[in-house]
């Protein structure tokens, strides 16, 4: 589904849109970021349903990391070795997806071997992944709010606004309300 396209116009976004402003109307407004999570995570997987996990194994990892680094605040050894696990995590999944083959044509040309390719597609957006930990480490979110914060927020901004850098969006997701 394209941003242009009828059924993203005409469907997904009325959808999407109606369904945020009922919930931030009713006794369960708190509840509005869920649903702009699971939309994004609609969204995110009608380009390829395959992906789905990857998305929600980052960020299921990353807010784990998080919010053991925030119980963990008071004693920065611990919290810094998270937060390298953490940060390793991703690496090695934007490793993997962007560079596998490369490695595999460098290893080929240099030895001589003939590895067979894996012919990895590169998931959407992952470039644009945020690496969290660091944000919850230094309490600058509570893990209350981070937890429906960081799905919709991983999920939408890359696909919304892959350009954007992460300073420009900072204090918006910081001052917003769940």
């Amino acid at each position: 589904m394209l941003f242009n396209s009828y059924q993203f116009i005409l469907v997904f976004l009325p959808i999407t849109a109606g369904g945020y402003f009922l919930i931030c109307r009713s006794a369960y407004a708190r509840h509005a970021m869920l649903w702009l999570a699971a939309a994004s995570l609609v969204f995110y997987s009608v380009w390829n349903p395959v992906y789905l996990p990857l998305i929600l194994g980052s960020i299921i990892l990353n807010f784990a990391v998080s919010r053991v680094i925030h119980a963990n605040g008071d004693m920065q050894r611990v919290a810094k070795r998270l937060l390298i696990v953490g940060i390793t995590a991703n690496l090695v999944l934007l490793g993997y997806f962007k560079y596998a083959d490369f490695f595999i044509v460098n290893v080929n040309s240099a030895f001589g071997t003939h590895i067979a390719l894996l012919h990895v597609v590169l998931p959407l957006g992952i470039s644009f992944f945020y690496l969290y930990p660091d944000r919850v480490s230094g309490g600058h979110l509570s893990t209350t709010r981070i937890s429906a914060r960081l799905c919709q927020l991983r999920s939408v901004r890359e696909l919304f606004s892959p350009s954007a850098r992460r300073t420009d969006t900072a204090s918006q997701r910081d001052d917003a309300a769940v």
